[in-house]
């Protein structure tokens, strides 16, 4: 029986973006109970329905922030419970410095693992180093992807959507298969996946709280390089218990969060 999902996708960048031609263009598609292209409290909502061939579908409210300062103090609320995110650019000296901003601001507030997409102007294919430097910044920080579009050629934007769509459905349908395994976990197996949870839900380095939802998918991966990551971190975690009758000075064993691993990792 086909399945029905429900989920949000937040779409920011900067007020010289294509970001306002992109959702013009995308005016068909959207369901008509939006028929009201309307602006409050600093965003508008959009409705885009997709099916895939197994004809499951999912329902996605995409939200337009009006990125203006008067609206920043907003932004982590709006994007708390995003399953994904589109960061329009336009190109500027401060490529890199807008990319870190709105990156580090989504995985501050999102699910480390939701798909992100960069959306800039075909336009600045013609500046080489731009090209070159978006390239990199998608993939050192494991985005989804990047498209270049053109102000002059919209029509084919729906593409996006239906890829972003599909990417976000696939991602719903595995979340219930990971809360089931842990409904289902028996007592032992449940103790020590939450000694796992409880011993690496806060970042050793500043403190803040990780994604639970990261943690618990990291925990029933079948990659075999992950498991055999997670298998070293284990035993890490059981001989820990014994590092303040070996160590005089405090040692903190965990994993760093999204800002702290961009700040102190990322080269």
């Amino acid at each position: 029986m086909p399945s029905s999902y429900k989920s949000k996708v937040i779409a920011v960048g900067s007020r010289n973006s294509i970001k306002e031609a992109f959702f013009r263009s995308c005016e068909p598609i959207f369901s008509s109970c939006c028929d009201a292209s309307y602006w409050t409290i600093g965003l508008s909502i959009k409705i885009v329905e997709y099916s895939d061939e197994n004809q499951d579908s999912i329902a996605i409210a995409l939200w337009d922030i009006n990125t203006g300062e008067r609206f920043r103090f907003l932004l982590p609320n709006f994007l708390r419970g995003a399953s994904g995110c589109l960061i329009f650019l336009d190109s500027n000296n401060q490529l890199l410095d807008n990319l870190n901003y709105w990156l580090n601001l989504i995985r501050e507030n999102t699910d480390f693992s939701i798909p992100i997409y960069i959306i800039g102007n075909t336009d600045d294919l013609k500046n080489r180093a731009y090209h070159e430097n978006l390239i990199s910044f998608v993939e050192d920080n494991n985005l989804e992807g990047f498209y270049l579009i053109s102000p002059k050629r919209l029509k084919r934007n729906s593409i996006i959507l239906n890829h972003l769509s599909r990417k976000i459905l696939e991602n719903s349908k595995l979340k219930p298969r990971y809360l089931s395994i842990e409904k289902d976990l028996n007592s032992e197996i449940n103790s020590h996946f939450q000694k796992f949870i409880n011993s690496f839900l806060f970042c050793p380095i500043c403190g803040k709280e990780n994604h639970r939802s990261h943690l618990s998918k990291f925990y029933f991966t079948q990659n075999p390089h992950l498991k055999l990551l997670k298998e070293k971190l284990l035993l890490l975690m059981d001989e820990s218990k014994d590092f303040d009758y070996i160590y005089e000075n405090e040692i903190k064993i965990g994993i760093p969060c999204c800002s702290c691993f961009d700040k102190f990792f990322s080269e």
